[in-house]
């Protein structure tokens, strides 16, 4: 192990008293080297700020930590100081600090939501020549509570991509061995014998785990039935099923913690955009509206879904992922043929989430950030 690797090596440290666990760098053991006292550490500032005078550079930005317990001071980053493992917001200068706080820090301890982005099938929604965009891409970054469930996030995705929760949905994590077969009618054959004959243990396996909904969800979905035919192409013996109704976003729940994307935050002070791109949601197994998800930071903890940035007009329902750009065409043309008209007479008229506004005039663009944030405080997602 390399000098550096050893270095920025974390430990963590279990308090008997109150089942926490403190995570602190473990640069002194690793090297050998004991940790600077206070005032050493004072005079290495005072050095720094000489030097940057001398040089006419700005000093750098030296944030010191206070131990929540004892007042005990430190810079950011010494291995004196611990970071409360659960909130990331309190510091201890040891476990027995932290024991003794744990009576009056346990009540506003609480674990920071994630800040999640979630793309629309960016390879096919949002057409494009080079890095510019000739339609948008359709997307939301939303903050999630982690103790809300994958069902609970299920909900406030329908409500931020104005989806008309009428199809069925998983989240899914991708099987990085499976790639999918180039020849078509070999791919087809293998969905068709799937769809008739169920699946087999000796298929390629798309998903490692499927986080899906339950017969509680049938009753106020019109369409569970056709969708109940596209599940077989999604199942596998060798698939792990959980109901995404008993899940938690927080990993570690219902044993899916090596399995949970947002693991990778739960052991780090917080980081800047984190992207794992295994997990997908998708909505409406014959249209296959794939969310991926990237896990940008951790925030503050608060009790609700928020709504933070997005871009792009909400998708049709029904339109399948071939006829939202022709759909958009048909409104950017000078000249609508027949066809094009009855698309956007159906979009206006009949489409489950459609606009009665339409999408001319550059509308494709339009969405309500304030509208969505409304709606998602609007909706109790504890009751």
């Amino acid at each position: 192990m390399g000098r550096d690797e050893a270095t920025s090596k974390k430990v963590k440290v279990h308090s008997s008293k109150s089942g926490q666990v403190m995570e602190s760098p473990s640069a002194s053991n690793a090297t050998g080297r004991h940790p600077m006292t206070r005032s050493t550490q004072f005079i290495c500032i005072c050095l720094l700020s000489f030097i940057c005078n001398q040089l006419s550079l700005t000093p750098p930005q030296i944030l010191i930590m206070s131990c929540a317990a004892c007042s005990t001071e430190a810079a950011e980053g010494s291995t004196t100081q611990m970071r409360c493992a659960r909130c990331k917001d309190v510091t201890y200068c040891s476990k027995e600090c932290q024991a003794a706080h744990w009576d009056a820090h346990k009540n506003s301890c609480k674990r920071p939501n994630y800040i999640i982005k979630f793309d629309l099938c960016p390879e096919s929604i949002a057409d494009r020549t080079g890095a510019v965009f000739n339609d948008p891409p359709v997307s939301r970054t939303i903050s999630c509570p982690p103790t809300a469930t994958f069902h609970d996030l299920h909900k406030a995705l329908q409500i931020a991509f104005d989806w008309a929760s009428t199809h069925t949905h998983d989240f899914a994590v991708l099987d990085p061995k499976w790639v999918r077969d180039d020849d078509d009618e070999r791919f087809v054959a293998m969905i068709m014998r799937k769809t008739i004959n169920g699946p087999s243990a000796s298929d390629p396996r798309e998903f490692l785990l499927r986080l899906k909904d339950d017969d509680r969800d049938d009753a106020n979905m019109t369409m569970f039935q056709v969708d109940r035919v596209h599940d077989s192409k999604r199942a596998h013996p060798r698939t792990k099923e959980r109901s995404a109704w008993k899940t938690k976003l927080y990993p570690g729940r219902c044993g899916v913690q090596e399995q949970v994307p947002f693991r990778s935050l739960e052991s780090r002070q917080p980081a800047d955009h984190v992207t794992d791109e295994r997990m997908v949601y998708t909505y409406d197994f014959g249209d296959q509206w794939v969310h991926t998800l990237t896990v940008l930071r951790r925030t503050p903890a608060s009790e609700r879904f928020e709504c933070f940035d997005g871009s792009g007009h909400g998708v049709a329902e029904d339109v399948k992922q071939d006829g939202w750009q022709p759909l958009i065409a048909a409104y950017r043309a000078a000249r609508p043929d027949k066809e094009q008209r009855e698309s956007m007479q159906w979009y206006e008229r009949q489409c489950r989430n459609g606009d009665k506004s339409g999408l001319g005039h550059g509308r494709e663009y339009v969405w309500d950030k304030d509208v969505v944030d409304q709606r998602l405080a609007m909706w109790d997602w504890n009751s």
